[in-house]
């Protein structure tokens, strides 16, 4: 299986038709199906990639999904890159990759200056003279296609890989359980160097659909394109939706909200619901590791705390502390089993590989099945917070937290404590010319949650601070804060 299989019968069935729109214009499937077979023939005459690994320092545009396929179809491995990491940062995750050459923005080259890595330019790379690009054919490689970035617990970089089977895998459940095809219009709202925006892309140029693309999110940017495109699905996090709702703008255009990274708060639903009353929302749980795994769509009246079922070709059980398989809502650990699981795990050390019991494999989720087959988290268990011997995870505490009047947004994490071990402390967001009302929120919380887990120490900056997928940055609101809360428990 290659992801680049069908842009040969999509360009000749639909020459014109838009394959990507971007700050550059429109490429049409013709034009799509010629870069990335030029890009790819390029590649290969490439002398400085023996390990067949490409580094993409890329912006939001046409270059970077031309040449994240360019190096799939030919069976090599891809390497996204964040231009936002610091230069300490980028060097650690360029050598645990073993890059050779990384493609680049003209204006970005300067960051690439690293010991035995060649820099090119993906505009280069578009000009070079290639004999005949045209009908250059898909090549399937036993290498992984994909090398990612997740946190290790020790804060050093941990990458992971994936075989073009499971993104394959992965498209039959945007076919199938999704409902996509050829007819779609993908509006993708966030950066393309994390996977779930990434995904829907590359997802949506194997159907033979139209993809459009935003420099950088943007809430009013993304009405104008939401206005100008018409999209049938729209790919965001939740943050993005919060973003959009404080626009308060209304639109009544038909689509579906394609939503993971965290479950959406009720007050979210309601508020898009009323602000975007044509559209539908779909949520899905997953990992980077693990892929699609439930879903939950707007339609089929899904309990309102559930992640939903899990996707056609995934199953999913849960392991009691006593290592029995449980159901009818007890907790424990959520295992998963299915074609479109990782490789594994790159350390500095060698590779790792997830938990697994007899092909079920786990990300240390925890949570419960429902006799409906409904599953429901609870926390993360590498996340849970404890507080004298006492087990919480703060997942329940923010969903207290975000449905609470005049709360933008909301992150719960555990502090050292010499006394307890940790301690719950809550970092609050609040709306645009809200007041912050601790006494308030504590007494919500006090309403919602057994005693012990009510926050001891509260923060309510400005602004949070964000990962590259839209996500809260915890690591990076704990540093921050590590020393304030330290003077706070005097």
């Amino acid at each position: 299986m290659n992801i680049t299989e069908t842009y040969k019968s999509s360009a000749e069935k639909w020459p014109e038709k838009t394959a990507i729109y971007d700050q550059n214009g429109r490429l049409n499937y013709r034009e799509w199906d010629a870069a990335v077979s030029h890009a790819a023939e390029w590649l290969e005459g490439c002398e400085d990639t023996d390990n067949h690994c490409v580094g993409f320092l890329l912006g939001n545009n046409r270059s970077c999904l031309i040449m994240f396929a360019a190096t799939a179809k030919i069976g090599w491995t891809a390497v996204p890159l964040d231009p936002r990491w610091a230069r300490s940062e980028l060097d650690a995750k360029v050598r645990l990759a073993g890059l050779k050459l990384i493609i680049t923005e003209p204006a970005w080259t300067d960051k690439c200056s690293f010991t035995s890595v060649h820099i090119a330019t993906a505009i280069e790379i578009q000009k070079t003279a290639i004999r005949s690009a045209m009908g250059y054919e898909s090549k399937e490689d036993d290498q992984p296609f994909f090398f990612g970035f997740t946190s290790g617990s020790s804060g050093e970089p941990k990458g992971f890989e994936r075989s073009q089977d499971s993104w394959v895998h992965s498209f039959d459940c945007n076919r199938r359980d999704l409902q996509w095809t050829s007819d779609e219009r993908i509006l993708v709202a966030g950066s393309l160097f994390n996977t779930h925006f990434l995904y829907a892309a590359v997802c949506g140029l194997y159907l033979g659909a139209s993809v459009i693309l935003l420099p950088a999110f943007s809430a009013d940017i993304c009405l104008r394109l939401m206005e100008k495109f018409l999209p049938s699905q729209i790919v965001v996090v939740p943050t993005m939706l919060e973003s959009l709702l404080a626009e308060k703008r209304s639109w009544l255009g038909h689509f579906h909200w394609v939503c993971s990274g965290a479950k959406c708060a009720v007050a979210t639903k309601i508020n898009i619901a009323s602000l975007f009353p044509n559209s539908l929302l779909d949520e899905f749980y997953g990992a980077s590791e693990l892929s699609f795994v439930t879903l939950c769509r707007q339609e089929e009246n899904a309990p309102a705390d559930s992640v939903g079922r899990p996707f056609f070709n995934v199953s999913v059980a849960i392991r009691g502390e006593n290592n029995s398989w449980i159901q009818d809502n007890r907790p424990g650990e959520i295992y998963v089993r299915g074609p479109l699981l990782f490789d594994h795990y790159v350390t500095a050390s060698g590779n790792t590989e997830l938990p697994q019991i007899e092909g079920w494999v786990t990300v240390g989720d925890i949570g419960s099945l429902d006799p409906d087959g409904y599953l429901y988290i609870i926390g993360r268990k590498n996340g849970m917070i404890n507080f004298g011997g006492l087990n919480i995870f703060p997942e329940e505490i923010e969903n207290v937290l975000k449905n609470c009047p005049g709360v933008e947004h909301a992150a719960v994490l555990g502090l050292p404590d010499s006394h307890w071990g940790e301690v719950v402390v809550a970092f609050i967001q609040m709306k645009r010319r809200v007041h912050a009302d601790k006494k308030r929120l504590k007494h919500e919380c006090l309403r919602c949650l057994t005693p012990y887990k009510v926050p001891r120490l509260w923060f309510f900056p400005e602004k949070m601070p964000y990962t590259a997928g839209g996500k809260i940055d915890k690591q990076l609101l704990g540093r921050r804060h590590k020393e304030a809360a330290n003077w706070k428990k005097q």
